[in-house]
């Protein structure tokens, strides 16, 4: 038998968890892991508020001119949402990209994330909106009410171009959420839901007293287009906060690694979008059939 003592490793410590840490200190050190998980999701969770509030905003407005109006609203929303989910997620992979990047202390990294952020972005953002308003011109092919579908493409015709700083500022999102502190999302997602409420009332006054079938199609396109506003001051206000970040950083755009960059964000980006497409399918099929 061999009764030499076995050298400290790896293999002597079968106790160790996959994060590295004893069975005896997991309760204390997990507890600070959740809180530092907390206090970084937290802000990222703010900034998905001005979407959805765009649209609540947006029912409580319509309901003023009735239920036609509301049930335009919520196809063409229904519409945006679906592609707007799927392209949000393939965006999202720039946090991935930037946590990667900054845990191999990589310093070039936010430069060149964010140009081909960018450039994703752009891409994707024009392609949805071609999509969105297409899809809206499909709706009474998938035998939505004329009425229905024509305000529903009202609707998009306003708040399609809004999908490109939506997607902007979802990757701003995640350059700024791999750089301490990610509170400063938190006057992001205020101010843009401040803004939305603003152009809300003041598409009240200027369209709700006068009820009219054609004054309903105006509000439906005020709406979309307070959104896209909307969507445009938080891609801004995600800029600032970006800049603020890193002040003493130059941009520098190299088309051959930014189109590289943008290849690999789209790569990992799609397996994301994938699961943001089974819900959204089933959430569209759900308002097209009832």
């Amino acid at each position: 038998m061999n009764d030499q003592p076995v050298e400290a490793g790896e293999d002597s410590k079968p106790f160790r968890t996959l994060a590295g840490i004893r069975p005896e200190s997991t309760p204390i050190r997990m507890q600070g892991r959740f809180v530092r998980i907390f206090r970084l999701a937290l802000p990222i969770a703010a900034t998905e508020v001005p979407v959805v509030a765009t649209i609540a905003i947006d029912t409580v407005l319509l309901g003023q001119l009735g239920a036609s109006a509301v049930a335009a609203s919520a196809l063409g929303a229904a519409v945006f949402l679906f592609v707007a989910s799927i392209c949000v997620s393939i965006v999202s992979s720039v946090g991935h990209e930037a946590a990667f990047r900054c845990g191999r202390r990589q310093t070039r990294a936010p430069n060149s994330g964010f140009a081909s952020a960018a450039a994703l972005a752009c891409v994707l953002g024009v392609v949805a909106a071609v999509v969105c308003i297409s899809g809206g011109k499909l709706l009474p092919l998938l035998g939505q009410d004329t009425a229905t579908a024509a305000g529903a493409l009202w609707f998009l015709y306003g708040i399609a171009p809004g999908m490109l700083p939506l997607l902007m500022a979802i990757g701003l999102r995640g350059l700024i959420a791999a750089r301490l502190p990610a509170s400063r999302l938190f006057p992001v997602a205020a101010g843009c839901v401040a803004l939305k409420t603003m152009l809300a009332v003041a598409t009240w006054v200027l369209f709700i007293p006068a009820r009219s079938p054609a004054n309903s199609f105006r509000v439906l396109l005020a709406c979309g287009v307070t959104s896209s506003l909307t969507f445009a001051s938080m891609a801004l206000l995600a800029w600032r906060a970006y800049r603020r970040a890193a002040p003493a950083e130059a941009l520098k755009f190299e088309p051959p690694s930014v189109v590289d960059g943008a290849s690999r964000l789209l790569r990992r980006g799609v397996t994301i979008g994938a699961t943001a497409l089974q819900t959204g399918f089933f959430t569209v099929i759900a308002i097209l059939l009832f």
